[in-house]
């Protein structure tokens, strides 16, 4: 079989499939290439994120039975006495053997050494181990926000170049268009790497910043007053203080005290690179080291650091904004092209025809083309909230405004998935050679507008808990409308995909709904059946049990939304193999490759299996309080039993987080063979 690679269409026409002819494989579309990517860039980030997020629960405390709950991770506090022995928390002595040793070396590489007066006191420490894991896992929720994009992205995309061939068996989408969606994929990835390199900038900075003056033009000075870790203020360059500073450093190096109290005695804070050997007070330099610094030079060393990490946040922050605006400039072109593209002449809706006639576009599309626009939308206001938190907040926190946002984030959560049943209707109404019912397209408007309008109530829900008036009563039962709206309309789209049928003019049966159609429906309906479960509990807690406080189910529901949100681009995936194996395959139905089946079937039963593991695990991991608080004063056979069944539950919580491992593979072995599928399909000769 002869492979014909089209250079820039990406598709290809079939002649005369069976007859004896070569059938040509069409190149794999550039729409399918950075759907693709999106999809690597995707699934690997929320790899990582899903297993430093069980690991820290392991390793944090959740599933360490305290009474609470709330146990502490590993990354304890530390307290050491005057002579270096670890004092812990409980009432329980150090071994014998650990006594008098130095839990750690001071800077001056003199741990054992007898402490002064002011050391002598208590010191409370943070155990320094890297890379920190929850550090890790922030980090990892900024890349996440980041590849949040890729779905909605994917989706249109799809859309795009269902289009271009629906308008004519040869046509792709425009150059530009197809130039727009490799910026775009490419955009996103370049974001999601500075996206992980930011943190690191901004936490160095806040920390200089706690105790910074307001008048320096670059952002303040770090002063010792708000950080204790900080160093203190570079002072001013004079002759006066050079000469103060170069008194101390003499002093200190002969008597061996520290004058001014700072903890430093005269000497770098790298003596291990400086070499320094004490020698009756008197500090001598190593031969091919470098000097020993005074301490005005490290005090503007330091500050030099943090200048050059408010400079990175500052060009990171631009680089990021400048990739934003790439991706809502290209997502923008795609949307015109999707719009404007017109049928070439002669086409299959009019072959004699001398002149083109292009049909409106479907109302599938053009609903997703409106829940692109509220997606991103929503995103876009958030990223703009982000930037003003970091540069124009001191403290660079969240603002009120950045809340508010979030909850109309997690209203709009609802348009990909939405997007993705919208296309696999239209992909069944391509295959039958007919259009979607008309209740079933009334339905597409219904549900669209319901979820703008759960979105805008969002961003009003704040303003309707403080009226309490009937405006405000009013609001809310538009809410609950909305939610109803947007279920009865996903029900009746689902319901539609199985009432289309097969024109009689065809003079046969109408086929059987494909495998991508059923996992698509699998999944759509394991996204929504969660997320209404949460909203009922959600609501239910706040109007009948009047609780402003998360409930236990709540608490055990929210623990899936992690693998909840791999379900839309699981069904970008489906309805990717599904297009690629109709354009492939036209004469046999458009069907996939026997064994790229096992893999979809895999894909949707795992994430299904992580789902529902994912709720049961906070009943056994303490997230939620379900054994008594352990009481010292209760008889020894209760408080043996207790830490029998806290020990029970530890077990359990480990064997289901292995089995929700288990079941992430297998969602990632699912998707990485229906990839392999879509990129080797071949047509067969088997006419269905």
């Amino acid at each position: 079989m002869q492979h014909l690679l089209a250079a820039g269409s990406g598709s290809t026409s079939w002649s005369n499939f069976g007859s004896g002819t070569t059938a040509v494989v069409p190149e794999v579309s550039p729409t399918l290439i950075n759907v693709i990517s999106l999809t690597f860039q995707y699934f690997l980030v929320y790899a990582a994120y899903h297993i430093l997020r069980t690991y820290n629960q392991l390793r944090k405390g959740a599933i360490e039975t305290n009474p609470s709950g709330n146990e502490p991770d590993n990354d304890i506090d530390v307290t050491i006495d005057g002579n270096g022995a670890p004092i812990t928390a409980s009432t329980r002595a150090p071994p014998s053997s650990e006594r008098g040793r130095p839990l750690i070396q001071s800077q001056t590489g003199r741990g054992s050494a007898p402490m002064s007066t002011r050391d002598q006191a208590t010191t409370t420490l943070k155990s320094t181990r890297w890379p920190d894991a929850l550090e890790l896992e922030q980090v990892l929720q900024k890349m996440v926000q980041t590849v949040q994009l890729a779905p909605m992205l994917a989706v249109l995309f799809i859309a795009t170049r269902l289009r271009a061939s629906t308008l004519g068996d040869n046509q792709s989408p425009p150059g530009y268009a197809q130039t727009c969606m490799y910026v775009a994929t490419y955009a996103v990835l370049t974001d999601t790497i500075v996206a992980a390199v930011l943190p690191f900038f901004i936490s160095d900075v806040s920390k200089a910043e706690s105790g910074m003056a307001a008048n320096d033009p670059v952002g303040g000075a770090p002063t010792a007053a708000g950080d204790p870790e900080a160093p203190p203020a570079p002072p001013a360059n004079t002759w006066l203080q050079r000469l103060k500073d170069r008194v101390e450093d003499a002093v200190e190096s002969a008597t061996g005290y520290d004058i001014d109290g700072d903890g430093d005695v005269g000497e770098s804070d790298d003596d291990e690179d400086v070499g320094a050997t004490k020698f009756f007070g008197a500090a001598v330099p190593s031969v091919g080291k470098r000097k020993r610094l005074t301490r005005h030079e490290k005090r503007q060393q330091a500050y030099q650091r943090k200048l050059v990490a408010m400079r990175a946040v500052k060009i990171l922050s631009i680089t990021r904004t400048a990739l934003t605006f790439a991706v809502y400039a290209s997502f923008s072109v795609v949307i015109f092209a999707l719009i404007a593209m017109e049928a070439p002449a002669g086409n299959r809706h009019c072959p004699t025809c001398a002149w083109s006639w292009t049909p409106d576009v479907p109302a599938s599309l053009q609903c997703l083309i409106n829940l692109t626009l509220q997606y991103f939308a929503v995103y876009l206001a958030l990223y703009a909230s982000q930037m003003y938190s970091i540069f124009c907040t001191p403290d660079r926190q969240p603002t009120k405004v950045a809340k508010f946002l979030e909850r109309a984030r997690e209203a709009s959560e609802l348009c990909p998935i939405l997007a993705v049943l919208f296309i696999a209707v239209r992909l069944r109404a391509n295959q039958l050679k007919t259009e979607p019912q008309e209740y079933a397209k009334t339905a597409f408007y219904v549900t669209t507008y319901a979820v703008l309008g759960q979105t805008v109530l969002a961003l009003l829900q704040p303003l309707v808990h403080q009226l309490n008036t009937l405006l405000g009563f009013l609001l809310e039962c538009a809410k609950y409308l909305f939610l109803l709206s947007i279920y009865a309309g996903t029900v009746v789209v689902i319901y539609s995909i199985f009432d289309l049928e097969l024109p009689k003019h065809f003079g046969s049966s109408t086929p059987a709904l494909s495998t991508p159609g059923k996992c698509i429906l699998l999944v759509v309906m394991v996204y929504f059946v969660v997320f209404i479960l949460l909203q009922m509990i959600r609501s239910y807690s706040l109007w009948v049990l009047k609780l402003h406080a998360k409930t236990n189910l709540e608490i055990m529901l929210e623990e899936s939304l992690p693998s909840l949100e791999l379900i839309p681009m699981l069904g970008v995936v489906f309805v990717a193999a599904r297009f690629r194996a109709m354009e492939v395959r036209p004469n046999q139905g458009g069907e996939i490759q026997q064994w790229a089946k096992i893999f979809m079937y895999l894909a949707a039963c795992a994430v299904l299996v992580q789902t529902a593991v994912s709720i049961v695990l906070p009943y056994f991991n303490g997230q939620i309080q379900v054994l008594p608080v352990a009481d010292p004063a209760a008889p020894v056979k209760e408080r043996i039993l207790l830490n029998y069944r806290r020990h029970t539950r530890r077990e359990t919580a480990k064997s289901l987080s292995m089995a929700k491992f288990a079941a992430m593979a297998g969602v990632y072995a699912g998707v990485a063979g229906v990839l392999v599928s879509i990129l080797t399909i071949e047509p067969t000769s088997v006419l269905l």
